[in-house]
């Protein structure tokens, strides 16, 4: 061989492994996977020992209503019913002596029992034992009574809605049994006195309400105390537009006299304002359109005490507190009076409604 060709040779050679050992490389490189994590592993079953003594009662399932699955009478009557309901809402877990968290299936549920229940208006408190091996711990789980019965005692909307409340606020506590939807055969209800309150603005009111129990056995423990907002109530402004005014004898006469006195005006509004906005009380009667063969009552000279009513007449929800009415227009057109009449406000709500009061005949 030509010794000069050697060194190219050579260098060929070179450049050809290193090709070679560059391609490897990227096989190997594209071939290589990323690690996983482990999936996490549940824990074993513990021993029948650990179950026994280191059970408790985790929380109530999700999804659970636990108010609608135990009677709270139960829990005073009848310990097994209470047994019985936790085993089926409640989610039981062992903690493990290496401290970790073994929940009990049904399999391990069947050997479970509950005992020495107690409670005290507020929490279930018990023990578990598994396989006759009673546990260490005591279970407390939340079950309020105030929330038990506010849950017993729901509002009646179809009463509500067709009612107004201050009425049925001032009357109280006549009428709050029908307020709500609830076992009347079950529970007696008695007012707790000064407990009511109210919001004209917001159509709602508030009591409390003393519950016995009577499917309690126990006495001296089957009294319960609730406070319920009643809402929905129909709105003043509803009111308003169910109302009538009427004229009477004491507005003609007033009308005819200034009309005597100024026999060529035909708008009264200024000779009339003053006198009907003081006098109002006494120069219209108010009914309801709605029923109207029924006047209200129209009580208190001084404004500040001054009601409309319909208690007298059936509708003991109907109660104005201070309600205020004025002129703002009175025309003679032909030989009629045509008055308009607004209803500003009373039990501190606006009103603003607007009624129109004709005087037949006046002149």
């Amino acid at each position: 061989m030509n010794r000069k060709l050697i060194p190219f040779l050579l260098l060929a050679g070179a450049l050809l492994s290193s090709c070679g050992s560059s391609r490897d490389e990227d096989i190997t490189a594209s071939t290589t996977q990323p690690s996983t994590p482990a999936t996490p592993t549940t824990p074993s079953k513990p021993s029948d020992e650990q179950i026994g003594r280191r059970t408790y009662a985790q929380e109530w399932k999700a999804g659970v209503d636990y108010l609608s699955a135990i009677d709270i009478a139960d829990l005073y009557n009848n310990s097994a019913n209470v047994s019985a309901a936790l085993k089926n809402s409640v989610t039981f877990a062992t903690l493990t002596t290496d401290q970790k968290y073994y929940t009990l299936k049904d399999e391990d549920l069947s050997y479970l029992t509950i005992e020495d229940i107690t409670y005290d208006e507020q929490y279930i408190s018990f023990y578990t034992k598994y396989k006759d091996i009673k546990s260490s711990t005591k279970s407390t789980l939340k079950f309020d009574a105030v929330d038990f019965y506010d849950k017993q005692f729901t509002t009646d909307n179809s009463y509500v809605s067709s009612k107004y409340m201050r009425g049925l606020y001032e009357a109280l506590p006549i009428g709050m049994g029908s307020f709500f939807n609830y076992d009347n055969q079950r529970y007696q209800i008695d007012f707790v006195p000064n407990s009511k309150d109210k919001s004209d603005n917001n159509n709602s009111l508030s009591l409390s309400i003393e519950i016995t129990d009577k499917k309690i056995l126990d006495y001296s423990k089957n009294t319960f105390v609730i406070h319920k907002n009643v809402e929905s109530f129909k709105t003043l402004k509803k009111l308003a537009d169910d109302l009538t005014l009427v004229h009477n004898f004491n507005f003609r006469d007033k009308v005819k006299t200034v009309i005597k006195n100024h026999p060529s005006k035909t708008d009264l509004t200024q000779n009339l304002r003053g006198f009907f906005d003081n006098n109002w009380y006494n120069l219209v009667s108010i009914f309801l359109i709605s029923d109207s063969s029924h006047e209200l009552s129209i009580d208190g000279q001084s404004p500040l005490y001054r009601t409309i009513s319909g208690q007298s007449v059936g509708h003991l929800d109907i109660y104005l507190a201070q309600p205020r009415f004025i002129l703002t227009s009175a025309v003679i057109d032909g030989t009629d009076l045509v008055a308009k009449v607004k209803f500003q406000d009373a039990n501190d709500v606006p009103i603003d409604k607007e009624y129109t009061i004709i005087v037949p005949n006046v002149k």
